[in-house]
């Protein structure tokens, strides 16, 4: 069994010279060095253990082998862009006029569910035969549901720390992220770290985080603080509002949510308490889940449109 992980850019290349007949014109069309287009093919051989070219004073021919990979790696290429054309067509197609029940899915309603919850009012005005159901459920039990193809689209929120998701997706499962967050600390101005605009995760760490009526995006920016820091961190859940309001103007601790653009919530809503941007470079991701490759119900195309007119794809 041979195993080989090729550079499409090296199958490209090859292309080039099939049709060129000169490793110098090929490298001219695609403004690389001669050098460096000779050590991409010569590699392309190494992994297919196969000649592909005949070099002579005259020019360079494609070997038998080279021949059959050019015409296979032609296709390849042509059924990717086929591929896309009918992608970006049907992004682009508008359904038929929905009715019946959608079903979809949040692992939470409790940040940014304005412009998803007016968005789904609306449909409900325009389209009285399209029932729209939005229902909270726990992240796993989104992630399950689109996995076994129950729910057709969901919604949930992933955090992403120097440009990588702390967390995975199983297959098929795609992710396309609509808003990006910024992650805040509410803390009581006589903390230290309280004094500045901005402060780094490490600063607060120290500080018990506490949470009213606790809900999956709350426990992931803890995980993700604890990515962050390295640091164990004290996470208290709280059903009354009353304790956790105590326990943020008292300085006993601290809370974290998340401002998304258009966010008009007033932060400082606690008295003695303000809100400080966190420094690192530290990303939340409101965003669309689906399964990948897998073309949607009329109605759920319907709600995807009307989805993208909201949330352009980031």
């Amino acid at each position: 069994e041979v195993t080989t992980f090729m550079n499409t850019d090296h199958l490209k290349y090859l292309i080039a010279i099939g049709k060129t007949k000169s490793m110098s014109h090929a490298s001219e069309s695609l403004f690389i060095t001669p050098q460096a287009l000779s050590v991409a093919i010569k590699k392309l051989e190494e992994e297919l253990g196969m000649p592909l070219l005949i070099r002579s004073s005259t020019g360079t021919e494609l070997t038998e082998n080279g021949q059959w990979l050019v015409s296979l790696s032609t296709h390849f290429f042509d059924e990717i862009a086929l591929r896309q054309t009918q992608y970006q067509q049907y992004l682009h197609e508008v359904p038929t006029k929905p009715s019946g029940i959608l079903d979809l899915l949040i692992n939470s309603s409790g940040i940014n569910e304005s412009q998803l919850g007016e968005l789904i009012c609306e449909i409900n005005l325009q389209e009285p035969d399209l029932q729209i159901n939005l229902k909270e459920a726990r992240r796993k039990e989104v992630e399950n549901a689109v996995k076994d193809g129950s729910c057709e689209l969901a919604f949930i929120y992933r955090t992403k720390y120097n440009k990588q998701y702390i967390d995975e997706l199983e297959e098929p499962l795609v992710f396309y992220p609509l808003q990006k967050g910024a992650l805040m600390i509410l803390a009581h101005e006589k903390l230290p770290f309280a004094k500045f605009d901005s402060t780094f995760l490490k600063k607060i760490t120290d500080y018990p985080i506490c949470a009213y009526e606790p809900i999956d995006t709350d426990r992931s920016v803890v995980q993700l603080m604890h990515f962050v820091t390295n640091k164990p961190l004290q996470y208290a859940a709280c059903n009354n509002y009353g304790l956790y309001r105590a326990n943020l103007t008292q300085g006993n601790s601290i809370a974290v949510t998340v401002k998304f653009p258009g966010d008009e919530r007033p932060f400082n809503y606690i008295d003695g308490c303000r809100c400080i941007s966190v420094r690192d470079d530290v990303q939340i991701y409101f965003g669309a889940l689906r399964r990948k490759d897998e073309l949607l119900s009329e109605n759920a195309t319907y709600f995807w449109h009307k989805l993208l007119s909201i949330y352009p794809l980031n």
